[in-house]
Formats: structure tokens, sequence, C-alpha cells
């Protein structure tokens, strides 16, 4: 009415809410009172009639025109319509041209400089009055907090136009105890007194410890978490007392430090500026450093700095002095701030936008003054940077702005515009957008996503109510515009609570009529009079609109957001299961639960059962009554409570709950079998007894609950009512959650479940069930619903068996309650719920309508989606179902099964506007009689959606004339299935059927879709995409194009008209985003493409490509079909490739609170975080090892997903791949799902893991995720519900045939077909299982048997097949000879003997390769720790028992490295893996687990038992160095090579002592020798090979000769002759530990071999080029040489001599450690000594330490059994003493046992039992020199060799480095050596 000013309605609100008076009939004061149940604002105008001062629909108020005066001296006359408007909840603008235009009008304070103000003010000194103060919610959550900490004085004058306020000069209080500074949905505040809060000094006057901020449902989900992350680091201490990120905040009074503060500025402006307001009142002058990237909104940051200044403190932004950059680096001077004596505040230039953007649309003018070029505001570029480019003529001076639009539709579309500096102007900008002509494209505005709502989401969601296509971006959005003449009109806009959505859209009203909005006193956050200003400066008016009022049920609509929906309360019998629907339900929703008995025991002290005991039963029942109204009261939105059962006993309670669901929201009556609710609480004992039978006390409930609820749900936990249908336990509950989430979601609007399908454009179908029951068809529902949209149940057709007449045709509402029921529990699709009666076609009785309204009502009562409603019934009736149905749909329906009814007459007109008043979706249904008929009907179809706002239209006719209309009817098309017993109605066709007949007419044409990328022969999709085209009935195929990169092929494939989408994989998820035309928010996050969606443009310019990403999908389904989104507590991914990002992005739409990331390589992991900033993402270092909470508690994950390939994983210590610890699966306390997306081996070693460690975690293969992210695909190309069931039946059929296929190498189904008889005759054992004679279980357990069975029984049923074709006997054998007989048998035999052996094979190396479940460490065992992996140690490992140890291995190599074998390698014999054994694969196959260490020891401290060792790789952790403890150390580190100090050796010889050494044998030498131009001198230096050494190892080494003889003359002919060898030994003859025959035999073979062999002839210089050597006659001569090779001893290593210094009395032998007969280390204790480190009287070989090692583990045995016994016997004397009688004598004869036990255990020493010697000496010869008896056998050549090498095969340690080596030796024999050098 323009009388009163804003300034003086702000006051006035304020002043009536501080003393808890109303100020709207919305207030929860109003709305709770019994007698407001039914109060409108009509009613509430007709109330006040009845006052006589008042006159029909005029009525006098006394209106003021300023505090302390009125606007009369009498009452003023208002109308019914401007009350009207003032009292409603929700507003409406009446579209049109201002009638005020050209307009000129100010806006109200801007509320950023408003708020900026007042924290100036209050912290600086003197006074300061602030003109045109925002009067608004935030600044008066602003003004009570200063106030509220002491900081500041404020006054009014000038009638409330100027704030007077009075600064405190930054001294600041802790408010008083308990109180909360409660800052609404203030963000701007919350961000500023963060850091004012900081600044508060601790006082001793102060009560309170800490101060708080706290907020709104809303404003808890904000975040500020960048923000206190820098004023943590600073100094300040601030505790997040509930989600970590967000308010509520516990601040402690520490002052702000001050000095460096860094802060993330990317996510909000308004953490910089809080910072910089506050920093002059910091200890040290402050230093702001801006980081985390872009920063968000600067002109925000700029505008605070510049009113700094204002108030006298300069702010420096730093520049950077070579460039003249300005930097994001601030320095901000100590000081405090001066008022200036007065201080105007601009008007707001975001709130100036709407007026603007009025003139734009409407074609107006506009001028705003105060707001222009010189704005400290960014906002004010809004007219020159979107509205001129839009085609307004703008003109702007410094404070002022005029905007002319242009014709109304004329507006044009901006292609980008960048609003990061005017961020709160998008949504202005958006609603302009979608009426220009174009796509207008928004960007720079993420951070909208966290302002007082997901501001861009709200604007997708509410512009697609007018059908404006959008497409949201990463940090915007795009909007295609579409004609104003073309918006849907009456749209009822939901506003978030959200002032700038409600302002923005009251835009858009403008130009299309009866557009709603629901919450129009949002604004009040900003501009207060908004609506009035509207109406008296703009000139459009405005009027108040009462949304659906309270009805008998639940809302005509359903809210937009989780805090707009009403509680749910949950009402029923005790044990009817309604804390666990309630658990469920809040889980689905995102809210919370809350159960009555746990309120009540909280709030009273006592447990229910207690205080009925103390108190009696009428107290409790007041007492829960009274709980009820507080928990009505206080919880009004987003909680599930759960009622006591008896909470209906008490009139009073069922008041209350009568009202609750008449007026505010759903009441759900949990419905249970009795007979289960009776079984269950004869064992439940947490309550006090009924004292009566419990079905009494169910029969005198029942109608009090029928009477309260507005909804049923049916929780029939193990059978329905009619005792038919048992739900399976293994998926009942499962289905439970599903069912939950469904129905809950669908009553309160948060997610409706309806069909997508009904979208214009589109066909939908429901299939029609025509069971008399139900149940016995819920296997086959998945089957029976393929393709359709929505499943038809037609009640009238259902026969309750237990109807007291036999075949009635009214079925009870129970029995249609548990169909119902039992139908949700295997299907989610929305169901059609048909009454229908005879006259329709149905076989309902035509006079039972009340019968009929009471099952339709049970259908809202049950959340059903669609209910079919004959426009027959009373119009009274249907429009008060219309009132009260809440989502679902009404589909007003007509049926003429007379033939009568011509589509082009005007009865069928009549019937549709009928209907189309009545009904969601018009239904009429005909009959043809001739073809004409279906013509007609398209006619008037055509013609009826033609129509403005046109509902969707089922429109058919019945009979076989009438087919073709149901092929072109495009809603709701009822359909039918072979295996239904029968159709619903004449001339039903199947859903394929119509797909065929589409195709036909040309309304489906055949489609191509396509693979891209390579290699794909193997990939599944096919079979998948091309399975669901044929179950569909679709003329579509899915094609493979394997192509390297994106060429030609793909772009003619993509362009051509039949193309209908593609799947990409690797490597063209990059490169293929750049012949796409749009990226869905999941592929631009992802930053990959793995789907290509031909989608028509949101202009209508035709189709274009849009790539999206499905992998998300595929994993998230995988997740959630176990666990609930929202219970995933943390989650774990493992890699950080594409496949890991979408990993993450589908565990944060899943809502995973916390999401662990590894990767092997960090950096990027870090890369992978950075991609996802808004998402919660915890690096770790280790598998296994978890962050710690705030109580100090580890959190393991609940939901793990690896991404990383499965061949490069491992369950066993292997260094070489990822170790996967059992420590993953620490998570026990619920559900758990792990995912490997590897697609081989069928079980993994995660998966595998996961089934041996932990039972309650589910796991998940590869093909699973592939077949979910496919149905995601198949429903993007063709908008219709995959056929999963029978894609997922083909697709695993397919995978598990090829697995076996490749498992073994060919098609077993093929190849052994032939030896089916073999197998019969030959393995009766196979046969007996086949029968199921033997034990299936041993089948199961072995694949190989498990196929051999199965292909013995295929050969039965193949013979039992050929001979029912065969009607004459089989010839008779032919009598053949002896001889083919005898091979027949021998080939029989052979092949079984083959399989079998296979079949053991297979079976021991997949034992060996799966390892079972090992025992943890224990720390009451004692600790080994053994140094080494050689002979010693390795055989230490492989035969101690660990199961009495803690065992720790620490070695350079985490392998053991087979020494004799080494010459081999060296000339390519065998491979260097061959001759390797992991240390793991030993340590992972011990019963307790062993700790593997790759580092190198660097002290032995015998002292403190402990072992210091470093990580020596070239890679290293932020820990590379650590010590620690032992019981025991094993001495086992070997020997380096001793090179006598002869010079040169060490720099400039090869030895034959490690891998690599075997490795670089060779080196270039042969290939140096054949370049080009080389003199034959020189060739000759380069192939003299000198062997230094007469040993075993130095002999082997003659194996070089094999190579030069077998190889080298085929490969390098040239060089052949020419290679030289000679060995060198000091002694008078090589090998001295063999016999002196077997010496003379080597040197003739030698010399066979021309190897020269030098004995007495000592090395004194190894040169470059050349040896000097000494010979046997003391002369001195240099030999050229190209190599020499080093076997020439062994000397202690560095490590060993440190260790022996501690001890120099006894360890003084200079060949190494000295040791006992028990090789425990002389002078030290607890150390054993093994190997070449050790000095004793055996010769250092490989053999003396192999049985040192096996000795040891003998002795740790002794030592444990001791030891266990000695503790024993300690245990038995302590109790002995307590003990009387027959137990004490028992006890004494146990310790007399233990004491002999122990006298027994002795430790022998230790004799090394020699088995005799072998060297291989070339030329296919061996020697051996064995003991026999008390001699020797010695012999040589090639039985020798062959003896040779089936000794080095036995001695090998594991099954895998036999074959490798066999098989290397069958490939070298065939193929030869490898030459090929690194």
């Amino acid at each position: 009415m323009d009388i009163l000013n804003q300034v003086g309605v702000g006051r006035l609100t304020r002043c009536l809410k501080a003393y808890n008076l109303p100020v709207s009939m919305a207030d929860p004061r109003l709305a709770n009172l019994p007698s407001a149940k039914l109060l409108t604002v009509d009613r509430l105008l007709d109330i006040m009639k009845v006052d006589k001062k008042n006159s029909g629909n005029e009525k006098k108020i006394v209106l003021l025109s300023r505090i302390g005066d009125t606007y009369e001296q009498r009452a003023t006359v208002v109308a019914d319509a401007t009350i009207a408007k003032i009292l409603s909840d929700a507003a409406t603008v009446i579209s049109g041209v201002p009638i005020h235009s050209p307009v000129k009008m100010v806006t109200p304070g801007s509320k950023s400089i408003s708020n900026r103000a007042l924290v100036l003010a209050a912290l600086g000194r003197g006074t300061c009055r602030l003109k045109n103060l925002l009067h608004s919610d935030d600044t008066q959550v602003m003004m009570a907090a200063l106030l509220e900490l002491k900081g500041a004085q404020f006054e009014w004058e000038d009638a409330g136009e100027t704030l007077i306020v009075h600064g405190g000069e930054g001294s600041l209080s802790v408010p008083p105890k308990d109180k909360e500074i409660y800052l609404g949905n203030a963000g701007t505040a919350a961000r500023f007194l963060t850091t004012v809060c900081a600044l508060v000094q601790k006082s001793p006057k102060d009560e309170a410890e800490t101060t708080i901020i706290t907020g709104n449902a809303r404003m808890k989900q904000r975040p500020i978490g960048p923000l206190v992350t820098a004023l943590t680091a600073n100094g300040s201490k601030i505790a997040y007392m509930e989600t970590e990120g967000c308010l509520p905040l516990s601040i402690h009074p520490n002052g702000l430090q001050g000095g460096l503060v860094q802060l993330a500025a990317s996510i909000s402006s308004q953490y910089v500026s809080s910072v910089l307001l506050c920093a002059p009142y910091a200890a040290k002058p402050v230093t702001l450093e801006l980081i985390g990237g872009q920063v968000i909104s600067q002109p925000y940051i700029d505008m605070t700095i510049a009113m700094m200044k204002s108030f006298g403190i300069e702010v420096t932004r730093r520049v950077d002095k070579e460039t003249g950059k300005l930097l994001d680096i601030y320095d901000i001077p100590k000081g405090c701030y001066v008022n200036p004596p007065e201080y105007s505040i601009e008007s707001d230039a975001s709130s100036a936008t709407y007026p603007l953007a009025i003139a734009a649309i409407t074609g107006t003018t506009c001028t705003i003054q105060s707001i222009g070029s010189s704005s400290l505001q960014g906002d004010a570029r809004f007219a020159k940077d979107v509205l001129e480019p839009m085609g307004c003529i703008v003109t702007q001076t410094a404070t002022e702005t005029t905007v002319q639009g242009p014709p109304i539709g004329q507006l044009k579309a901006l292609p980008h515009v960048d609003m990061e500096v005017m961020t709160d102007a998008f949504l202005t900008a958006t609603v302009l957008g979608a009426v220009a002509s174009g796509t207008t494209k928004i960007t720079g505005i993420a951070n909208q996503r966290v302002k007082e709502c997901n501001r861009i989401r709200a604007m997708i969601d509410e512009l697609a109510k007018f059908g404006v296509a959008t497409n949201e971006l990463d940090d915007g959005l795009e909007v295609f515009g579409t004609p104003i003449s073309h918006l849907k009109q009456g749209v009822t806009v939901h506003c978030y609570d959200d002032h700038r959505v409600a302002m923005a859209f009251s835009v858009l009203a403008a130009v299309v009529p009866k557009t709603v909005m629901d919450e129009k006193r949002c604004v009040e956050k900003t501009w207060p009079n908004w609506w009035d200003d509207l109406n008296n400066k703009i000139g459009l008016d405005t009027q108040g609109v009462e949304l659906a009022g309270p009805t008998d049920s639940v809302s005509t609509t359903g809210p937009s957001s989780a805090k707009e929906a009403a509680s749910i309360v949950l009402i029923g019998m005790r044990g009817s299961g309604k804390t666990f629907i309630g658990e469920l339900a809040a889980s689905a929703l995102e809210w919370n639960c809350i159960d009555a008995d746990v309120y009540f025991e909280i709030k009273f002290k006592t447990d229910v059962r207690q205080f009925v005991h103390d108190n009696g039963w009428s107290a409790f029942r007041e007492a829960e009554t009274n709980l009820l109204k507080e928990l009505l009261t206080e919880k009004p939105y987003g909680h599930v409570i759960s009622l006591g059962g008896g909470v209906v006993e008490t009139p009073a309670a069922r008041d209350l709950l009568k009202e609750y669901s008449r007026k505010r929201g759903p009441v759900v009556h949990i419905v249970r079998n009795i007979d289960e609710v009776v079984e269950y609480l004869g064992i439940e004992g947490s309550r006090p007894a009924y004292g009566e039978s419990i079905t009494a006390v169910f029969e005198r409930r029942e109608p009090w609950f029928r009477e309260c609820c507005s909804h049923r749900f049916i929780n029939h936990v193990e059978a329905f009512a009619d005792g038919k249908f048992v739900i399976d336990p293994t998926v009942t509950k499962r289905g439970i959650r599903e069912e939950v989430s469904r129905f809950f979601g669908h009553i309160t609007g948060l997610t409706p479940n309806l069909a997508p399908n009904l979208a214009w454009g589109r066909h939908s179908y429901f299939l029609s069930l025509t069971y008399p029951d139900i149940t016995p068809a819920l296997p086959r529902i998945e089957e029976l619903s393929v393709g359709v949209d929505a499943l038809e149940v037609r009640v009238d057709l259902l026969r309750d068996p237990k109807a007291g007449k036999q075949d009635s045709p009214i079925p009870s509402p129970a029995y249609v309650a548990d169909q119902i029921a039992a139908l949700r529990r295997v299907t989610s699709l929305p169901i059609v719920y048909t009454v229908r009666t005879r006259s329709q076609g149905g076989a309902f009785p035509d006079d039972a309508q009340n019968e009929a309204c009471s099952l339709l009502d049970l259908a809202l009562r049950m959340g059903t989606e669609y209910i079919d409603v004959e426009i027959s019934l009373p119009h009274t009736w249907i429009t008060d179902m219309n009132s009260r149905k809440g989502c679902s749909q009404i589909i007003a329906s007509w049926h003429d099964w007379s033939g009568d009814m011509k589509w082009n007459g005007s009865d069928v007109q009549a019937k549709y506007d009928i209907a189309d008043q009545l009904g969601d979706i018009i239904k009429i249904v005909g009959k043809a009689n001739s073809i004409q008929d279906n013509f007609d009907l398209q006619q008037f179809v055509t013609r009826m959606n033609s129509r403005p706002n046109a509902k969707p239209f089922l429109a058919i006719n019945m009979g076989t004339e009438g087919q073709l209309s149901r092929v072109l009817n495009t809603t709701f098309t009822p359909v039918s299935h072979p295996l239904l017993p029968s159709r619903a109605a004449p001339g039903q066709l199947t859903f394929s059927q119509i797909q065929q007949a589409l195709h036909l007419i040309g309304q489906i044409p055949s489609k191509r879709f396509f693979l891209f990328g390579t290699p794909i022969s193997h990939s599944l999709s096919p079979t998948l995409h091309n399975t669901a085209f044929q179950a569909l009935g679709l003329p579509h195929t899915y094609e493979l194009l394997e192509t390297k990169e994106i060429d030609d092929r793909i772009r003619a494939t993509i362009a051509a008209p039949d193309f209908g989408g593609a799947s990409v994989t690797i490597p063209h998820k990059l490169d293929i985003i750049a012949a796409l035309d749009r990226l869905s928010p999941a592929a631009k996050a992802m930053g990959a493409v793995n789907t290509i969606v031909p989608v028509q443009s949101g202009d209508g310019s035709g189709r274009i490509l849009l790539g999206d990403n499905t992998d998300w999908l595929g994993i998230r389904g995988s997740i959630s079909a176990r666990i609930a989104p929202g219970l995933i507590h943390s989650a774990l991914v493992i890699g950080a490739g594409g496949t890991a990002r979408a990993a993450i992005y589908a565990l944060s739409n899943l809502h995973a609170r916390t999401i662990y990331l590894y990767n092997r390589t960090r950096g990027r992991a870090v890369e992978l975080i950075k991609a996802f900033p808004n998402i919660k993402i915890h690096l770790i270092d280790q598998l296994g090892e978890w962050p710690r909470d705030a109580s100090g508690d580890a959190l393991p994950p609940n939901v793990i997903v690896s991404t990383v390939p499965a061949s490069e994983t491992t369950m066993t210590n292997d260094d070489q791949k990822l170790h996967f610890p059992a420590e993953l699966y620490a998570y026990r306390d619920g559900p758990a799902i792990v995912i490997d997306m590897a697609y081989k081996p069928v079980e993994t070693p995660l998966l595998k893991l996961a089934k041996d460690t932990a039972q309650n975690w589910e796991t998940a293969q590869g093909v699973e995720v592939l077949l979910q992210q496919g149905y995601a695909q198949f429903e993007l190309w063709n908008q219709r519900r995959c056929p999963q069931g029978a894609i997922s039946r083909v697709v695993w059929a397919e995978y598990r045939r090829r697995v076996a296929s490749e498992r073994f190498g060919f098609n077993f189904s093929y190849i052994l077909s032939p030896t089916r008889p073999l197998l019969q005759l030959f393995c009766p054992f196979v046969m007996r299982l086949a029968r199921g004679q033997g034990s299936r279980a041993v089948v199961r357990k072995h694949p190989v048997l498990r196929l051999l069975s199965s292909t013995v029984v295929r050969a039965k049923e193949q013979q039992t097949s050929s001979n029912s074709d065969v009607s004459s006997p089989p010839p008779p054998l032919h009598n053949g000879s002896r001889w083919r007989s005898f091979l027949q048998i021998l080939g029989r035999t052979t092949l079984v003997s083959v399989l079998g052996s296979a079949g053991v094979f297979y079976y021991i190396t997949q034992k060996e390769r799966h390892p079972g479940q090992q025992l943890p460490h224990d720390p009451e065992k004692k600790t080994i720790v053994i140094l080494g992996s050689g002979w010693g140690a390795t055989s230490l490992l492989k035969t101690l028992d660990t199961t009495d140890y803690n065992v720790v291995v620490i070695s350079p190599k985490n392998y053991f490295l087979f020494t004799p074998l080494l010459p081999s390698v060296a000339v390519g014999t065998l491979s260097p893996k061959s001759i390797l054994q992991p240390t793991r694969y030993l340590t992972r196959h011990k019963k307790r687990a062993v700790t593997v260490i790759e580092a190198e020891a660097k002290e032995v401290d015998p002292i403190n038992k402990t072992v210091t060792f470093e990580d020596d790789s070239e890679i290293k952790g932020a820990v590379s160095h650590t010590t620690i403890p032992y019981d025991y150390c094993v001495y086992a580190v070997g020997a380096e090579v001793q090179t006598f100090g002869i010079p040169g050796v060490q720099e400039k010889a090869c030895f034959m002592k490690e891998l690599t050494d075997a490795e670089s044998l060779l080196g270039t030498g042969i290939e140096t020798a054949a370049f080009p131009g080389q003199n034959p001198s020189e060739i000759d230096r380069l192939l003299h090979i000198v062997v230094v050494g007469g040993g075993p190892t130095g002999v082997e080494v003659s194996e070089i000769h094999d190579f030069l003889e077998d190889d080298l003359k085929s490969w390098y002919p040239e060089l052949a002759g020419r290679v030289r060898i000679s060995l060198v030994e000091a002694l008078p003859s090589v090998l001295p530990m063999f016999s002196k025959q077997l010496i003379d035999y080597t040197e003739s073979t030698f010399k066979e071999s021309k190897i020269d062999v030098l004995t007495k002839t000592m090395v004194k210089e190894v040169k470059d080029g050349s040896v000097i050597l000494q010979m046997p006659d003391k002369s001195i001569t240099e030999v050229p040489c190209g190599m020499v090779v080093w076997a020439g001893g062994n000397k202690g290593r560095k490590i060993t001599q440190d260790l022996m210094a501690n001890f120099p009395e006894v360890q003084n032998n200079k060949r190494g450690l000295t040791v006992d007969d028990h090789l425990r280390m002389a002078g030290a204790d607890g150390i054993f000594a093994i190997g070449d480190c050790t000095s004793t009287s055996y010769a250092p070989t490989a053999q003396v330490a192999s049985q040192q090692g096996a000795y040891l583990a003998r002795v740790f045995a002794q030592l444990a059994k001791k030891g266990n016994l000695e503790k024993r016997l300690i245990s038995l004397s302590q109790t002995i003493s307590t003990a009387s009688g027959e137990e004490k004598a028992q006890i004494a004869n146990d310790i007399e046992s233990a004491k002999s036990q122990i006298s027994k255990v002795k430790i022998r020493p230790f004799h090394y039992s020699h088995q005799g010697s072998l060297a291989y000496i070339g030329s296919d010869k061996a020697i051996a020199d064995l003991p026999f008896a008390n001699g020797n056998i010695a012999s040589g050549g090639v039985a020798t060799y062959l003896f040779w090498r089936s000794a080095y095969l036995s001695t090998l340690f594991s099954l895998r480095n036999r074959v490798l080596v066999a098989n290397d030796w069958i490939i070298t024999k065939i193929f030869g050596r490898d030459l090929s050098r690194d």
C-alpha cells in the first residue's frame, strides 16, 4: 500500500518476533493450534466479516504511517484482495507491461556493503551514522551477533532511516554461558563473524570458555572449512561441533596471531573479506596470501579493501616487479578503524538486476538511481555486460543506470558470458536466457552451488517446469531459449527459501501468465518490500496465492526439497518393524530417524518398562502424548518419527495424529502379519507386558490405526496374509530397502516414482496383469515386464480366496494390499491401479460404487503411482481424491464397448473435456469397426494434443481392427505378454509386436550402434546390447569398429543418419571429445567419454552428439545394490587413472562421507584429488592403515574399488606387485562391498582375500560393473528400461565360456567330444560323480574334475539323443589285429594319463598360487629377525614353523637366487626370472604372516638386540631408515667377492655373484668385435675371455664354450673360430674338492674344448684390455683379453666386520663370524649365523648353508617347545597354591610331567651331511663326486650331465621354478640361446 516504509515494516516485524508474536499464518504458533487446522486466508476473511466494524469484502484496519503515528485517525478500509496478498504464503505476478514505465527507482541498500559497514563501524573508534542500511534478516543477524559479543552499541534516528553505531575499538567478549550466536541462513554473517569471534580475548569475567556460532539446517551444510583452516593454521583454536567443514563452530578466545595467513579463496570471496576486515586487530601485521587456484569474485575483495580505506586502514596488494602483474598477496597493517561521521551505503546492485531485467523482458524502460559505473559492486556491470549484448539499450553514468528493452520476444541469447565478477546476478541472466533466441552459456558461477541453496540446480529444475531445456556445466549452465508462447503456464516455482530465486522468477512471471512463487517471504533477506515495489513502483500487479490448504491427507504437490517435506510419523503394533522401516526410510531420504521410545528414555532418564512400573499406564500414556506433541512441534521437517504401538490408545494422541495427517504430513501405518507380530513379541522383553492377549490388543487398535493414518506400508517379513507367498530370505532385506526408498520418496514428493517416458514425444507402455492371484507370477515379473514403463494391477480381476462368497468379484482391501505389497518386493516399476467396472469392460460390479471408491482410496494410502478412475464415478468424490493424491497421478478414463462412440462425434469430445478436468492423464478407449476408425482417432488425438498445456492422452480402439491404434498410441499403451493367462482386452498386442510394427511403418528406423577402440575383438558389449535389442524387439544392431585413432571411418559413422550411438574405449576416450558437440557433467568431471548419444538440440536446430560417461553408473549400481546411499562411512579407491576418477564420482554421488585414495605413484593420486576439490578425499600411503577420527579410532572402509590390473596385484609379499593385506577388510560391523574392475581372472587376489578373510564383505567382478554401465548406456540411447535379467544371463554365460576356453587354451566343448567314450571307459570315478554317486564337493573344488564331469554328462546326453534317432542296431565291430588293439589301449591310457596329470598339475599350481589366510602378528610371541635371503635364510624360511614366532626378513633383495645356474643365465640358456624365487612366495604360505622388508641392514646391536636398516631403493618414502628389536637374529648376510687387494679387479673384472653379474657377462664384446673396420689383433683381444678361479663357479663358466659352439657359429660365423677361453687357477689343479680322477677328466675335457687351463698361475693386475699374470716360473706376462671373469673366493661384508668388532676377543677370524656347534655367534646372545658369513670347518657352499638353515628351523622349534612348557610350568606352579584335594594332586602330576618333557628337549649340535659335489664342465658333460657307503662314486660324461640337470631341478625351491627352468632348457634346445642384451 506504500504507506509505511521498508524500515518501519522491518523494525515492527522484529519487534513482534522479539515478543514471540506471530507475523504470518504459517507461524508454528498458529499452525499448531487445533482450531487453526482448517484456517485458510479465505476462511479468516469470512470470520472477519462477522465483526460489525467491517462491511463485507472491505475490512477496517488501523494502519501506521510511521512508528508512533497512524495513517488516519480512524481505521482505514482495506480490500480483501490486499489482505489476502499480505497473508498468503505464495505470490503471483500478473503478467503484462509495467504501467509505470519509464520506471525510476532506488533499490534497497546493498547487503554486501551493509554487512561490511556494520563490522567496520563496530570495530572502529568513534560514532558512525550509517545511511541507507539494508533492513533485512541478514543485517539484523549481524547486529544481534555484534551486540552479543559486546562489540558495539546501536541506536536509530530519522524514524529508523539512520543507524548510529558506537564502535567498540575491537573490544569483544565471550557471550554468556549456554548462549549461542544463531545466524539463521545468513552466509555473509557466518563468514565475517567467524574471524570476528577469533578476535575475542580471554577475560576473567567470561562465564563461557568458547564462543559458539551456529545456524539453521541449510547453514550447517554451507562450507566454511577453508576459512577455519586458515585461522587454525595461524594459531586460532576453532573446533567443528558437528559436520567437519560446516557450522556450528566453537571458537576459543585466543585473539588473532597475525603474520602470514594462507587462505584458499576458490569457493567464496567472503573468506577473504572476513580476514581482511579483522586483520588490523591481529597481534602482528598480517600478510594474506590467497592460494588454492582461481580466486572467486575479486570485485567483492576490492570492495572490502576500498571500504577499509574509508575507515582509515589502507591495504596494499603486492605486484610482481618483473611483469607488473597483481599478486594474490595483501599486506594489512595493525591499527584501529576510525569511524567516519557518516557513511552512505550504496543501493544493492544484485537487487537492481531484477527491475532492469523486467524492463528488458517487457520492452520497457527502467532507471536505477545510485548504481552506476563508479559502484563498488561487481553486479553493477550487469546492464553493460549482460543486458546490452542481449539487445537492450543501456545508458550508464557514474551514479545511474538506464535500460530500455527490445520488443517483447526479441532478446538475443548470450553465446558465452563469464559472470565470475557478478555471480549473484546469474539467476537474472538465466531467466532472460530462457526466452532469448538461441543458447545462452553462463560460466564462472560454481560458487553458487553453496549459497542459500544449490542455485544452479534450482534454476535448472524450475526452468524445466516451464519447458525450458538446460545443460549443467562444471562452473555454470547452458540455457536453450524458448519462445514465450511455448512456455508452460500456471507453473508453481519452488523458491528454496532463496530470495534470489524468488525475485528472478518474478521477472519471468512478467511474461508467463499464472506463474506462482511458493515462498514469497524469502525476499525479506534483501528486499522486504519487493512485492509492494513491483506493484507500486514498477507497475506490475501482484496477488497473494494460497497453496493447497489443509486436506484429509497428503498435499497435492510434492515438495522440491527435503527442507520443505514434512516429517513422517510411523504408527503400528509393537513388533511391526516401525524402527527398522524408519531407519531405512531416513537413510533413503537422508533424514534423521527418531525412535519415540529412545527419545522417551532420554527425556525421562528411565526405560518404558520401569516408568510404567513406577507410575502406571495412565501416567505413561499422558507422558507419551505430551512427547508426541513435542516431537510434532520441534521436528516438523526432515525427520522420520517412529511412535510406540500404544500411542493410539488415548483420544488426545489420536487427535494429534489425525490433525497432523490432515494438515501437515504423512502418518504411515506399518502393517505386519499378526502371526509374525505375536511370534516376535513372544521373545521381546524390553517393553512392559500387555496384560491381555496380543491378538485382542491388535483387534482393538487396528481401527484406530486406520483412522489416524494417511498411508499404509506392508511389512510382512516372512509371508503374506494369504500364506501362499514367501519372500526369499536372501533378498528380503534388499527388497524392503528398495521398496522403502520408493514408497517414502514418492509420498514425500522428494523422488516421485513416475514413468519418465510419459514425456512428450516418447512412447510409454504398461503391462496389464490379468492374474486372479499375482504371487505365483512374481518370479517371472522381470521377464514379463521387459520394455514396459509400468505394471497395471487389474484389481477387478483379483480373486480373494478368503472372500465370503466363492469367486467374489470384490476382493477385500487386505487381500489387495497384500498383492500390491508382494509385487513391490520384486519390481520398482510404477503401478497403474485399476478397478474396471463391467460396463467399462471389466469385472467389478457397477452397483458397488462404495466398494470401488474404498479400493481406490486404498491405492492412495499405499502410495500407488497411477490410479485409473472412471469418470462415471461421482465427480465430487474424484475432486476430493485429487486433493489428496499427493504425487500420485489420476488417469481419468472412459471405455466404450458398444462401438457407437465415433471419434469425430460430439460424445468423445464431451468425455475428453470431463476427463481433462478430473485427471492428470486422459484415457479414452473405443471400439474399431473398420480401419477408418483408427484414422479418425488419430485426427482427434492430434487436435487435442495441439491445445495449450495438453495433458497426456491415451486413446486406443479395441478389437483386431483397432490394433493399429495401439501401435500409434504414445501414452501408456496397454500391452500383453505370452506368459499371461489372458489378455486384458481384445486386440491387445505385446510390447515386442508393437516395436516391430512401428519399425515396419517407419516410426522406429533401424539404427546402428558401435564400439570404438582397440583392441576390442573380445569385448562383451555386442553380446550385451544385441541381446537387449532382441529382447525388446528393436530393429537395431551393435557392431565393432576397431581403429587405432579417430579417423574418417569413425567421423563418417557418427555423421550417418542411422547412427544410434556408440561406446568408446581405449585409446579414444579423450580424442573423441573433439568430434562431439556437448559433454555431460559426468563426462566433464571424469575428463573422458565412454558413451556417445545423439540428442536433439535444445533450440530445435537438429541432432547433436552428446558425450557422456557411464563408467561411474556401473560402479554406483554395483555398490547401491548392496549398500544404501548414505551408509558408506568411508570408501577406498585403489588406483589413479580414469576408472578411479569414475569411482570417486560414483562414491560422491552415493554420499560417501570419506573417500580414501591409494596409488603406488603418489603424484598421480595428488593430481586426481585436485580434480575433485569439493569431495573429501584422503590420500593414504599404506594399504590397511586408516586415518583416525577425533576420538582416535581408525575408520576402515566398507566399500573398496580397485582399478589396477589384477596381474599387478598379489596377496603375498611381492615387491614387484601391489600387495593386498588382510587389514583391507577390517570393517566387520555391517554390509560391505569390494569391487575389482579387472575382468580376469574370475577370482582376483583382491576378491579372493575378501572371501578368505571377511564374511560380511560381498564381492563384485568387473563384468558386473560392465553390465551396470551397459544398462545405463542402453537406456541413454533408447530411452527405455533395459532388460537386465535377460542380458545378465547371456553375458555371464558368454564370459564363463570364454574364461574356460582361455584358461585351458582351447574350447573343451569341441576338443573333448571325440574322447568322451574314452572318458566313460577310463574315468569311472568321474562317471559316478556325474551320476551323483560321488562327492559333489570334490567336483566343485576342482575345475578339471568339474569340466570332465560336465563333459561326461554331455556325452551321455548326446549318446542318448543319438540312440533315440537310430532305428536299426549299429553294425558289428570289425575284428582288428592285436597290434591295433594294443595301440588303442596305449593311446587311451596315454590320453587319460595326460589329462590326469594335467589336472593334478593344475590343482597344485592353483593351490600354490592362492595361499590361505595367515595368522596375524602376535605381540606375545618372540620375534626372529632374519638378515638375508640367500641359501641359508631361504632354507630356514621354508622349514620354519612360524606358528610359534613373529618372523621378520630383511634383505636388499626380495628374492632368492639359485646361484649354481648363474652361468646358464650369463650365456642365455636360462631366463633370469627362472632362477629367482620371490621371498614372499615362501612367506605367504607360512601359517603366520611373515614381514618381508626390502632394505639393507646397516647395524646389528647385540647389546640392545636391535637391527638398524635402510631403504636402498631408488625411490624412497618419507621414512627410509629405522630400527627394530629382536629376540633372535639369524645372521645370513653372505659375503662379498674376495679380490685379495689385486689392482684393477674391483673396477674392471666381472664377478659371478649376483644376477646383474650374469646378465652383463658377455657385455658387448662380441658385437664390438663384429664392428666394421676392427683389425685382426683387436678382434682376437676382444674375443679372449679369462676366467680366474678353478672352483665349481669358475669351471661352470665354461658353459660359455657351449654358447660359442652351439650358437656363435650360426649367428657370427666370421668370429666363431677366433673366440678363446683361458681358465686361471693359483692351485696346482682345478676343482680341488673333487677326486683326482674327475680333475683329470675335467682338464682333458677342457683340452678337447680348446679351453686353456693355466694352473699355478696368479693374477697380479687387471688392466683395461689385458690381465697381468705371474706364471708358474715366476715370470710376468701381460695377456690381452676382452673380459676377465673373477670367481676367486669370499670375504666378509662391512656389517659383518662391524659386528665382529663388538667382540674382539672371540671374533678374530678374518674369514667370518665364529660360531659354536649350535651355530650361535660366539660372544653374543640370541644371534645365530649361517652361510658364507661364518668361519667354520665346512666349505662355503650352498649345500652347507641350506643344511644350516634347515637345522636352525629345528632348533627354533625345540626352543619354542621348551618355552611353551616353561610357561605352562610357571602357570601350574602359581595355581597349585590355591588348589585343594584332587585338583591339587592333578596339578602336581602336571608339574612333574612338564618338568619331564622339558628335560627331554635336547638341542643337538649341527652336523653337516655331505651329499656330494656336482659341476658342469661344458660340451653337455658334467662330473659328480657322490658319497657311497664309506667311499665315493665318481662319474662324468653325458649321463652325469643328465643327472646334474635332474638334481638341480629337484633342488629348486618351487614347482614354478622347476617348470620355468625346464621350459627354458627345452626352448634353448629347439631355438638356441637368447643373444639379445640390454
